[in-house]
C-alpha cells in the first residue's frame, strides 16, 4: 500500500518547481531505500501509514515517524536491511481478479534478515521506507503485508527469496477512467 508521503513525492514529478521545495522529493534521488518487517500494518482507508509500526520502533516520535525505527539501532538482533534501487522493477500494467487495473512494481532481488537473537513474534508484512543522507528524515514509502503472519523465535532467520513466485510485488489499484 503507498503511503500519502509517496504519494505526494510522486506529483512533484508533475511540477519540478514545488518539487525543489519538497525534502521527500529530493530523497528519493540522494537518500537510502531499506526495507522493514512489520509488527503491525496500517490501517485500511488512512494514509496508508498510520497505525503500521515496525518491530522495535519507538512508541513516540520526536524527530522520525511514529512507528518507523532508525535503521543504526539494532534491538535483538533485528535491524532493517538496505535496499538496492537497481532491483525495483519499472512499475507495469496489470489486470487483477477484481476486475480494475493495478500497477505492480516488484522488488527483484532476495531480501535477508538478520538472525533473531530474540524472539520478534508476529511479522504482519514489509516496509520500504527512505532515509535521508543527514538520517533526519525517514519516510515510509509503501507497505507490502504478507499472505499469512510469520512468527519468528530465536534464531530464525527470515529471507525472502526472489523467485517468480516469492519475490515482493507492490500492486497499486488503479480505477479505468473513459471520456
Amino acid at each position: 500500500m503507498k503511503t500519502i508521503y509517496l504519494a505526494k513525492a510522486e506529483l512533484n514529478l508533475l511540477n519540478t518547481n514545488t518539487g525543489v521545495t519538497n525534502p521527500v522529493f529530493l530523497d528519493m534521488f540522494d537518500g537510502s531505500i531499506f526495507v522493514g518487517l512489520l509488527s503491525a500494518l496500517p490501517i485500511t482507508g488512512k494514509d496508508g501509514w498510520e497505525g503500521a509500526r515496525e518491530l522495535y520502533s519507538p512508541a513516540t516520535a520526536t524527530s522520525y515517524l511514529l512507528g518507523v525505527k532508525p535503521p543504526q539501532i539494532i534491538t535483538g538482533a533485528y535491524y532493517p536491511v538496505q535496499a538496492n534501487r537497481n532491483l525495483f522493477s519499472n512499475p507495469s500494467l496489470v489486470d487483477t481478479p477484481l476486475g480494475v487495473s493495478g500497477m505492480a512494481t516488484e522488488y527483484q532481488g532476495q531480501i535477508a534478515f538478520p538472525v533473531a537473537s530474540l524472539a520478534w513474534g508476529n511479522v504482519l508484512g514489509l516496509v520500504f521506507y527512505l532515509v535521508s543522507r543527514d538520517i533526519n528524515r525517514i519516510t515510509p514509502l509503501f507497505t507490502v503485508p504478507f499472505t499469512q503472519p510469520v512468527s519468528i523465535g530465536v534464531d530464525d532467520k527470515l529471507t525472502i527469496l526472489n523467485t517468480e513466485s516469492t519475490r515482493v510485488r507492490a500492486i497499486e489499484l488503479i480505477k479505468k477512467n473513459t471520456l
